[in-house]
């Protein structure tokens, strides 16, 4: 008897028209994107038609949060002897600022901002094609932290959000999870930036709360962010997120620092 009764039940539903509609709008929304950031590169996935933040919740995972994201490109290499930038992310035809750039994206960031400045001409034509705002900033001569202000100050004006991340393009290492996990850090309480750690050191992305933005500007510039983000560490006013992904320490500003992170040796601090 209950045999009869489940087999029924079972016929019952498939030839439910709506059970059927439903079914095929899940086939037809329910697609991959293209380069999905947990499958082997190798896989050939069918192209998707929704922002990457949808297809993260559908996969399960919470949509990125609601906030901008800027890369500070504005430096001018002198130890690299060419712009960083533009150096070619090993084993792919891509360059630093777009594989960091394709990093961000696929972790479901959809406001990204490109701070430029001496090699502006260079990466804006590397990134005409990109899904990205290229940011000139006009006093990158006076050192990164120009370049984080105006890049902060473009970005909160994109959003009513409370929070930007930044990060540089010279830190490419960073996985698609570290910066999900840094974004996600945010949270509740009364902190004022997020930084990740790995081991017992600190390193980028780091994303800013708005009411950072006037501290940053009284800052002295030839010590840039570093002092107000101690200043504000020692308040108890950071948080830091721990993560098992080197990259966010990984620094490349010499030839020999590239060559070691092509060749897949650690790159160590010069």
């Amino acid at each position: 008897m209950r045999g009869w009764l489940a087999g029924r039940l079972a016929r019952t539903v498939r030839s439910n028209r709506f059970f059927r509609r439903v079914r095929d709008s899940m086939r037809a929304l329910v697609a991959l994107p293209s380069r999905a950031p947990w499958l082997p590169a190798r896989m050939r996935l069918a192209p998707l038609s929704a922002p990457d933040d949808i297809v993260w919740t559908l996969m399960g995972q919470a949509p990125f949060p609601a906030m901008p994201v800027i890369v500070l490109a504005g430096g001018r290499s002198m130890r690299m002897g060419r712009p960083k930038a533009l150096l070619q992310w090993p084993g792919s035809t891509r360059s630093f600022v777009t594989h960091v750039t394709d990093t961000l994206r696929n972790a479901g960031a959809t406001c990204v901002g490109v701070v430029t400045g001496a090699h502006h001409d260079l990466i804006a034509t590397t990134l005409a094609d990109e899904p990205v705002q290229v940011l000139y900033n006009p006093r990158h001569d006076e050192g990164q932290l120009a370049s984080l202000l105006h890049g902060l100050r473009w970005a909160f004006a994109q959003t009513d959000d409370a929070w930007v991340m930044s990060t540089l393009v010279d830190v490419p290492g960073v996985g698609v999870d570290a910066v999900r996990a840094i974004a996600d850090g945010t949270g509740a309480g009364h902190v004022l930036a997020v930084r990740p750690r790995h081991g017992d050191r600190h390193g980028h992305p780091v994303v800013w709360r708005r009411e950072v933005l006037p501290l940053l500007e009284a800052a002295d510039p030839s010590q840039g962010a570093r002092l107000v983000m101690r200043a504000l560490a020692l308040d108890g006013r950071v948080r830091d997120v721990d993560v098992d992904d080197p990259g966010v320490l990984t620094d490349v500003d010499t030839p020999a620092q590239y060559d070691a992170l092509a060749a897949g040796r650690p790159v160590r601090d010069d």
